[in-house]
C-alpha cells in the first residue's frame, strides 16, 4: 500500500512541475524584457514553495506554504498578464488537507485571487481562467478518488489475504490437534490391552504352568488324573489363544474412522444389500489420510451410490480410489451393462444435471476441504472426488 501512495505523491509533483515548467516557459514571451530578473526570481520563489512541501512538512505548515503560493501566484498573474495561469492551477494538486472544508476554502480562496488577479483582462480570458481552474479541481478530484478505491481495494485484498493465512494456518492446527487426539487414544488402546495380557493372560499362564507341573510329578503313578489335568490345560490354553486374538484385533492401530469410513465396507455392503455388481480398485501407492479426509470421501461416495440406486437404475458401480503426490482421487462411476466410459471427464456440471440438496452437500464438503467436485452425466454416471495433499495432511 505504501508503494501505491508514493506513485500517487510522485504523479501529482509531477503534474505541478509540467505545468510550472509550460507556464514559466509562456511567461518569459510576454514580461517586459525590462523586468525579466524579477519574473525569474518569482517563478523560482514559487517553485521553491512547491518543493518545500515534499519535505513532509506538518499540515498547519504546509497550508501555510500554500497561502504564500497562492499569494505568489496572484501577483505573477497580476503582474506578467494571464500567461501565468497554469503556474496558478499548478497549485491545485497540493491541496491535501484532510479536513475536507478547509481544503474547499482554500481552493475558494485560490480562486477568488484568481480572478482578483484578472481584473483588468478580457471578460472572456477571466471566463477561459476559471473553466479551466474547475475543469482542473474536478480532474483532480476524480483522479484522487479513484486513487483512493485503488488503495481501499489494496487494503481489503491483503485483509483478505491475511484471513486466507490464518484460515490455514488454523486448518494445519485442526490437523495436527486430531492427528494428536488419534494418536493418543491409540496410546489408551495400547496400554489397556497390555495391562489386560499382564493381569488376565498373565495369570492364566501361571496358572497353566503350575498344573503342568503338578501334572508331571503324578503322571507316573496317577496317569489318569495326569490325563485329565493335561486336557484341562489345553482347553485353557485354547482359551488363552482366543482372548489374544480377540484383544489383538480390537486393539489395532486401524484408526476408528478408517474402520467407520472404510470405502471398501460400503461398496460390499452395498452390493450385498441390493445385488448390484461392485468394483472397488486403488490405484498409486496407498497413504494414510486424516479423519476429516475419510470421512468426506466416505459420505461423498456414500452420496453418489444413493443417486446411483434412486435415480439413475444403475446396474453396476465402480468405485476407485486414486493416491497421487499432491492429491487423492475418488472416482464413482455408475451405469447400466451397456453404457459405454467416455475417455475423459468434464470439467464442469452439465445442465442435464439438477444440483439437488445431495449435489450441493458433496460441492460444500469437498470445497471445505480445499478440494474440487466434478460431475459427469455420462453414461455412465461419474462423480469425481479431488482433494488436495498439502503438508502436514497426510498422516
Amino acid at each position: 500500500m505504501q508503494g501505491w501512495r508514493r506513485e500517487w505523491e510522485i504523479l501529482r509533483f509531477a503534474i505541478r512541475g509540467v505545468l510550472i515548467l509550460i507556464s514559466a516557459a509562456a511567461g518569459l514571451y510576454t514580461a517586459p524584457s525590462g523586468e525579466t530578473k524579477t519574473y525569474v526570481a518569482g517563478v523560482l520563489l514559487f517553485a521553491a514553495l512547491t518543493a518545500a512541501e515534499r519535505f513532509g512538512l506538518p499540515e498547519r505548515l504546509r497550508t501555510a506554504f500554500q497561502a504564500v503560493q497562492v499569494l505568489v501566484s496572484f501577483w505573477l498573474v497580476e503582474r506578467f498578464g494571464p500567461a501565468l495561469l497554469f503556474l496558478s492551477l499548478s497549485s491545485l494538486p497540493g491541496y491535501r488537507q484532510s479536513d475536507p472544508f478547509s481544503k474547499g476554502l482554500m481552493t475558494a480562496g485560490h480562486l477568488l485571487a484568481l480572478n482578483l488577479a484578472l481584473a483588468g483582462a478580457e471578460i472572456s480570458v477571466r471566463l477561459n481562467a476559471d473553466l479551466a481552474f474547475l475543469l482542473s479541481a474536478v480532474l483532480l478530484l476524480m483522479l484522487e478518488i479513484s486513487e483512493r478505491r485503488r488503495l481501499e481495494g489494496v487494503v481489503r485484498y491483503d485483509e483478505l489475504r491475511m484471513h486466507h493465512f490464518e484460515l490455514g494456518e488454523e486448518r494445519e492446527r485442526l490437523a495436527a490437534f486430531a492427528l494428536r487426539i488419534e494418536e493418543e487414544a491409540q496410546d489408551e488402546e495400547r496400554v489397556r490391552l497390555a495391562r489386560k495380557l499382564h493381569d488376565d493372560i498373565g495369570h492364566r499362564l501361571i496358572r497353566i504352568k503350575m498344573m503342568m507341573e503338578a501334572a508331571m510329578r503324578i503322571l507316573p503313578t496317577e496317569r489318569e488324573r495326569a490325563s485329565h489335568m493335561l486336557e484341562q490345560i489345553r482347553r485353557q490354553l485354547e482359551e488363552s489363544m482366543e482372548e489374544i486374538r480377540l484383544s489383538v484385533k480390537k486393539g489395532t492401530t486401524v484408526s476408528r474412522a478408517e474402520h467407520e469410513y472404510a470405502l471398501d465396507r460400503l461398496l460390499d455392503d452395498t452390493g450385498r444389500e441390493t445385488g448390484m455388481r461392485t468394483a472397488y480398485r486403488i490405484q498409486g501407492i496407498p497413504y494414510a489420510l486424516y479423519p476429516s479426509y475419510r470421512v468426506a470421501l466416505y459420505q461423498n461416495a456414500r452420496e453418489a451410490l444413493t443417486n446411483a440406486l434412486r435415480h439413475g437404475r444403475a446396474e453396476y458401480i465402480e468405485l476407485t480410489l486414486i493416491y497421487e503426490p499432491d492429491a487423492v482421487i475418488m472416482k464413482v462411476c455408475s451405469g447400466r451393462a451397456g453404457d459405454i466410459k467416455p475417455d475423459g471427464l468434464q470439467t464442469r456440471v452439465t445442465p442435464t444435471v439438477r444440483a439437488g440438496m445431495g449435489i450441493r452437500g458433496m460441492t460444500e464438503r469437498t470445497r471445505h476441504l480445499g478440494g474440487e467436485l466434478r460431475i459427469d452425466p455420462g453414461p455412465p454416471f461419474t462423480v469425481v472426488t479431488r482433494l488436495p495433499i498439502r503438508t502436514g495432511t497426510a498422516e
